[in-house]
This record gives structure tokens, sequence and C-alpha cells, in this order.
């Protein structure tokens, strides 16, 4: 597919196909690259996730507190009015 993208480039000057083998050979490592980093990242996908739902079960256990010493507040409270009737 790319040999034909650089057709037009002469087989008779050395120079033309060593341009077309050099920009296969960076294209080729480009690509392996990116399947590196793509094949490396799939598993951080599941850490992220991880992460994410930790945070989330943190934030609201953190946004409870305050209710729940409120609530506690209230039943000292009224607990102490109901002993004084």
């Amino acid at each position: 597919m790319l040999r034909k993208a650089y057709s037009h480039l002469s087989n008779d000057d050395p120079r033309g196909s060593a341009d077309v083998n050099g920009n296969m050979r960076i294209l080729m490592k480009q690509l392996s690259r990116m399947a590196i980093i793509f094949t490396l990242a799939l598993p951080l996908s599941g850490c992220l996730g991880l992460v994410v739902s930790s945070a989330v079960d943190v934030g609201i256990a953190v946004a409870k507190i305050p209710f729940k010493v409120a609530k506690a507040a209230v039943s000292v409270v009224t607990n102490d009015d109901d002993k004084k009737k």
C-alpha cells in the first residue's frame, strides 16, 4: 500500500529507493511504538477505574460524616429532652 504511494520515485535512482525504505522503516517503527503504548495502556484503564471508584467511595463516605455527626447531636439533644419530661 505504501509502496504505491511512493511509486513515483524511480527504481533507477538508488537514493529514491533508499528514501522509500527509510520512510517505511520510520513508519513501521512509529506503528510498533503506538502498538506497544496501546497494549500497555489497556491494563491501566482497569487500574484507573479502580482508583476512580475508590476515590468516589471515599468521597461519599466523607460527605456522610457531617450528616452522621448532626444526627448524633440531634439524638443527644432529643434524648436529653425526653429524659427531662
